[in-house]
């Protein structure tokens, strides 16, 4: 087996520690190198960072904006792989001044070096089908070096029995409470379908549950709430669990129906969990969401207030739907994103790439 491999990340990413997991599980050597896109990092820890890359064989690292270690990959001559599967690489106009991360509204600096990291890579790994027409959008003459590789999830964290009774009361999502979120998230066309069928929740004793913790932008978004005098539907929970399977319990505990009514995912993570859970899913049309749902669960087209709310009375009235997409939402997950699935297909994404390095050697 190969040597070590040195992941380039930032702290809070999560995918790239689940990344550095499976990797483990497949035998190779594996080492955390935190980084930040700020240029006070980048001057700081330069000369860290090449010690760290001469020493490895190859450098895998989360986030196109994430120059420099495919930048110094290329100039020692080690292999490198970019997983490009956050905002920065999705390509649209509409999206720009309102989302501050894709791609569009960044600087013309960073779409520079978007751009490089994109060439200097020798494999471009995304996690959506939405995601590689992105970024052929941004790199044309990449695409025979971009693979597709869905992100995933434990199913044994997911794949649980509640014990006890318990009823479903709410309709849920789950997300980080950024500033952009009530429009990027698609909370705003959330709350506008609940002021629609406002007298129906009340009959039926049905809330919105919203779990993310605050990263700036609850005020405007319980504002929001407010101004729609909706504010006693909705209910409000900090991401407090310990682990994912505490999390599980909850949702599938609490949560009838979960909605995923974003206008642009390049994946759907939170998504996928709770179809994990065999929670049944209404989902937008925005971006990879149709994809990564696979017709498991109910797809509404994007901000459309009056589609989201015919989409929750016909699963609320209907237990037997329910039951059959939740169910179709496990079997989804369990035969397309497994991490067993990802570990796979990344052992032969690497085996592959350091096969060509012997050869060329």
């Amino acid at each position: 087996m190969m040597g070590k491999i040195i992941i380039v990340n930032n702290k809070e990413n999560i995918f790239a520690q689940i990344d550095k997991e499976i990797l483990t599980k497949s035998n190779f050597k594996v080492e955390f190198f935190h980084s930040e896109t700020s240029f006070k990092w980048l001057f700081k820890n330069f000369f860290s960072l090449i010690k760290k890359i001469k020493s490895s064989q190859l450098v895998f690292a989360w986030w196109a904006k994430n120059f420099l270690p495919f930048f110094i990959a290329k100039i020692l001559n080690k292999r490198s792989i970019l997983i490009a599967g956050g905002g920065h690489i999705i390509v649209d106009d509409n999206l720009k001044g309102i989302y501050p991360k894709v791609y569009n509204s960044q600087p013309f600096f960073w779409k520079i070096l978007i751009k490089k990291s994109l060439t200097y890579a020798d494999i471009v790994v995304v996690p959506s089908e939405f995601c590689r027409k992105n970024v052929l959008k941004i790199k044309p003459d990449i695409k025979d070096k971009i693979r597709v590789v869905y992100n995933c999830v434990n199913l044994g964290e997911f794949n649980i029995i509640p014990s006890g009774k318990y009823v479903p009361k709410f309709i849920g999502t789950t997300c980080f409470l950024y500033k952009y979120a009530l429009y990027t998230k698609g909370l705003n066309y959330l709350f506008q379908a609940v002021k629609t069928i406002y007298e129906y929740l009340k009959e039926k004793g049905i809330k919105v549950m919203i779990i993310g913790n605050d990263k700036g932008g609850k005020k405007s978004i319980i504002r929001y709430v407010k101004e729609l005098k909706i504010e006693d539907l909705i209910v409000f929970k900090n991401y407090d669990f310990k682990t994912k399977r505490e999390y599980a319990e909850f949702i599938k505990k609490n949560f009838l129906i979960y909605i995923q009514p974003s206008i642009v995912e390049t994946f759907g993570m939170a998504m996928v969990e709770a179809m994990a859970c065999g929670i049944p899913v209404i989902a937008s049309s925005g971006g990879a969401l149709p994809e990564v749902l696979k017709k498991s669960g109910i797809v509404v087209n994007i901000k459309d207030v009056k589609d989201f709310s015919r989409a929750l009375i016909t699963l609320m009235e209907d237990r037997e739907k329910r039951e059959k997409l939740g169910n179709l939402a496990k079997k989804v997950v369990s035969e397309n994103y497994s991490c067993e699935k990802r570990r796979e297909k990344l052992e032969s994404i690497i085996n592959s790439l350091m096969k060509d390095v012997k050869k060329d050697n």
